[in-house]
């Protein structure tokens, strides 16, 4: 993707799920500027919730990024799960 003028970020799932994959969020790096990223892990968020140990197996990961649009200043958050 960087051939393409994109930039990413990615984090992997849960490791006990047992499955190799996770999410991935990329961006033009001539429009963005990557302001902060922040993962959170969906089992932690479930566990202090529910408060069950079913919870803890969602391996689910939620990747935030703030993106500032390099002519304009906006800001724009985006996210995935």
């Amino acid at each position: 993707m960087s051939l393409l003028g994109y930039e990413g970020l990615f984090v992997k799932k849960a490791q006990h799920t047992g499955r190799q994959e996770g999410v991935a969020l990329f961006y033009k790096q001539d429009k963005f500027n990557l302001e902060e990223s922040k993962t959170l892990v969906i089992d932690e968020i479930a566990t202090d919730i529910l408060a069950e140990p079913e919870s803890s197996k969602f391996g689910e990961v939620l990747l935030l990024a703030a993106l500032r649009h390099k002519n304009s200043g906006t800001v724009v958050l985006t996210g995935t799960a």
